[in-house]
């Protein structure tokens, strides 16, 4: 069985036909806003449809956004090769490690080794005192060797006020043949020395010293200025090799 709808009707049916019945019901909707309305429903579901085939995975805009958040999200390929072995880490790790001990090390006994050089060093460097260390090497070292001779002593000018002074463990030696060498710039300060022919700056590797060669070596490498106490002759200097207290 059919519903039926009642309808009051709005126009009247006796003095109109269906042709300008039908154009007035149109004109009511229109009026009314319900062509608008089922415009923008049709629209949307329009764009709707568009947006959804544009951003199918299928589709161009959808291969793009897929790429960008796979590049965002994975990490790259070549990042991940170049992660280092476990052999490597720990290989460079032990090195490491290594390395700080041992500079660690080393300078606790430079440290301690450079403290004792220092503090048997005079406040004031002067002649008599280089000689005097040289004497007491001799006789430390020499087993009595050269005990009651004297040591050579030579005091050379050089220009612009440079000097050379050398000395040697015996008496009257040959300038090139004393085993220690000291040149003073025009300050009286060491810039070079030699102990037994070898050049000191020249060398890569020093030591280890004991006697005069370690506190000779300790006022070379602080530049020690080196006063002339007794003068610029030899003579004035007491040579005597000779037995004494430190």
């Amino acid at each position: 069985m059919t519903d039926t709808i009642d309808v009051t009707p709005t126009i009247d049916p006796s003095n109109t036909t269906v042709q300008a019945m039908f154009g007035a019901v149109i004109q009511q909707k229109i009026q009314s806003g319900a062509l608008e309305q089922a415009l923008s429903k049709y629209a949307d579901k329009l764009i709707d449809d568009c947006a959804q085939d544009v951003l199918r995975s299928y589709g161009d805009v959808g291969k793009a956004v897929k790429e960008a958040l796979t590049k965002a999200i994975m990490p790259s390929i070549d990042s991940i090769a170049d992660f280092p072995s476990y052999h490597d880490f720990v290989t460079k790790r032990l090195r490491m490690a290594a390395s700080e001990f041992y500079d660690q090390r080393l300078a606790e006994v430079l440290d301690k080794e450079i403290s004792e050089i220092m503090s048997e060093l005079p406040e004031e460097i002067t002649l008599s005192w280089v000689i005097d260390a040289v004497r007491k090497s001799i006789t430390g070292y020499g087993e009595g060797e050269h005990m009651g001779e004297e040591m050579t002593l030579i005091i050379e000018d050089s220009s612009y006020g440079y000097r050379h002074i050398y000395i040697g463990k015996e008496a009257d030696m040959n300038k090139f043949r004393c085993e220690y060498q000291l040149d003073l710039d025009k300050e009286g300060c060491i810039y070079s020395m030699k102990i037994d022919e070898d050049d000191v700056k020249a060398k890569k590797c020093v030591g280890p010293f004991y006697g005069a060669e370690r506190k000779l070596m300790a006022a070379y490498a602080m530049k020690a200025k080196v006063n002339l106490d007794q003068g610029e002759y030899p003579h004035n200097y007491d040579l005597v090799i000779e037995s004494c207290d430190d």
